[in-house]
């Protein structure tokens, strides 16, 4: 199984990489980020989407009168896949909760060692300003 989803995934990449450089508006980085995981999983509903999008709107594009701004989208995509794929189409009890948090941790750490964001992790992406 995980074979498969290695393949999947590797799939799914090369997908992307011909996808996203044609791409307009009609999508974001939390979207794109959430239905790529789902897509693998065999998973389509849009409600998922109707979720996503304004997360990019509301932390990734968004900053405050105060120079706040929420995370990098694509990082709160991930985020939510990680709750598809730890919980199911459940909801997550305790147990699977606090995995989720310590999962969700390692990935931020994990993303910000990969791309060398540093504080810029709260930085806007998806818009077009770093």
């Amino acid at each position: 199984m995980i074979q498969y989803l290695d393949e999947k995934f590797d799939e799914k990449i090369k997908e992307l990489n011909e996808l996203l450089p044609k791409l307009k508006v009609s999508a974001n980085c939390a979207e794109l980020t959430l239905i790529s995981f789902l897509d693998i999983l065999g998973i389509d509903n849009h409600f998922f989407h109707n979720t996503a999008i304004p997360l990019t709107g509301g932390f990734g594009g968004y900053k405050s009168k105060t120079e706040w701004q929420g995370a990098c989208s694509a990082v709160c995509g991930d985020y939510s896949a990680i709750g598809v794929i730890l919980g199911g189409d459940e909801r997550m009890d305790n147990e699977i909760m606090l995995k989720a948090y310590l999962k969700v941790a390692k990935f931020a750490s994990e993303f910000e060692k990969e791309w060398n964001m540093g504080k810029k992790l709260l930085l806007v992406c998806s818009m077009g300003r770093r």
